[in-house]
């Protein structure tokens, strides 16, 4: 994150780095808050992006799947909250999050502890936040 801030600050001064950077913000204190709600008084800390990667991946989903709706516009509108794309793979994020947080299993087998509610929380926090970064069609007008 900080280097995506230098990068902004020093070089290209991009607003579409500043609205990906917003983001990344975003997505991390919504995932942060979740893990701070679901073990309030714990004393182990989280330590990590995943998070935040799990919210960016929750954003990306409302443009990177097809979108049926979309007709011959270009580019295509982001997906509908509640479309079937979005749905199924929220329902295929939360399921492998699920199980991989309550099971234990990782792809090294040696099980350690996910934090799987901050995945949850940065995911809903960029599928829900989505609209406010993207800014894809304002070169359009």
């Amino acid at each position: 994150m900080a280097t995506m801030c230098t990068l902004r600050s020093t070089s290209c001064g991009s607003s579409s780095l500043a609205r990906l950077s917003r983001a990344a913000w975003a997505t991390t204190l919504g995932a942060s808050l979740t893990h701070l709600v679901v073990y309030w008084g714990s004393p182990l800390p989280v330590v990590g992006v995943s998070g935040t990667v799990a919210g960016l991946m929750g954003a990306a989903f409302r443009f990177i799947l097809p979108n049926p709706y979309s007709g011959t516009t270009w580019p295509p509108p982001p997906l509908p909250l509640f479309s079937r794309p979005v749905i199924m793979m929220t329902v295929m994020w939360s399921l492998v999050n699920v199980l991989l947080g309550i099971t234990g299993l990782t792809p090294d087998g040696f099980g350690a502890p996910i934090a799987w509610e901050a995945h949850m929380g940065g995911y809903m926090t960029g599928l829900l936040l989505f609209p406010l970064f993207d800014q894809r069609r304002r070169w359009l007008r």
